[in-house]
């Protein structure tokens, strides 16, 4: 009754367009089908595929999840994801990490929660743990490419234990510069990694 009550009073709002009625509406659905993947390259990574670009509709539902604390777009946002190539069946699944001070002040990883929702689809294995943040960066809205290079340089930290001769994938919300991730693929090269890949909801047009 009590969610009842709450719907009435604050709908369900689509994160696409605002229409009133659910999460995501049909029409935003029908605009995401249309999403092409695109593949980038980035320093120390062996590719990277984003699921689109970051516009339009697709921009407004990825900021919802990730600053508005949608996480009923979860589910929706990961199905986008174009799943890797079928010999990283067995790679090891890892979300960019937040820095414990950040995740504190967000309350979630919006990285992991992709990631839980990948290896629910697809079975295969998540190591989250095992690459941490170590540095707390500043957030890379708003720097220059320069300063987002400079920011993350040595920001994170693998376990050797876990991530020595596997294949790992990457999974982040949006490339813009590539740094972050470059940067965290840094650290897997350094513990061992045999082969690392990434994959993003999207990235700079």
């Amino acid at each position: 009754m009590a969610a009842n009550t709450l719907d009435l009073v604050f709908p369900a709002r689509c994160a696409g367009c605002g229409r009133v009625g659910d999460p995501l509406c049909a029409i935003c659905q029908a605009r995401l089908d249309q999403l092409q993947p695109v593949y980038l390259k980035a320093p120390r990574l062996d590719g990277v595929c984003a699921a689109g670009v970051f516009e339009g509709v697709w921009r407004q539902v990825i900021h919802a999840f990730k600053y508005e604390g949608q996480h009923t777009l979860t589910q929706a946002l990961a199905a986008r994801f174009p799943l890797p190539d079928r010999r990283l069946e067995a790679a090891l699944i890892v979300a960019v990490p937040l820095h414990p001070n950040r995740l504190r002040w967000r309350g979630y990883n919006q990285s992991a929660l992709l990631v839980d929702a990948l290896v629910a689809r697809t079975g295969w294995p998540a190591a989250n743990a095992a690459l941490v943040r170590c540095r707390d960066t500043r957030p890379q809205v708003g720097l220059s490419a320069a300063e987002r290079w400079r920011n993350v340089q040595d920001a994170f930290r693998a376990d050797r234990a876990v991530v020595a001769g596997r294949d790992v994938v990457l999974v982040d919300d949006v490339f813009t510069t590539g740094a972050t991730l470059s940067a965290a693929a840094e650290a897997l090269r350094q513990a061992g990694a045999a082969t690392i890949w990434a994959m993003t909801l999207a990235c700079a047009g």
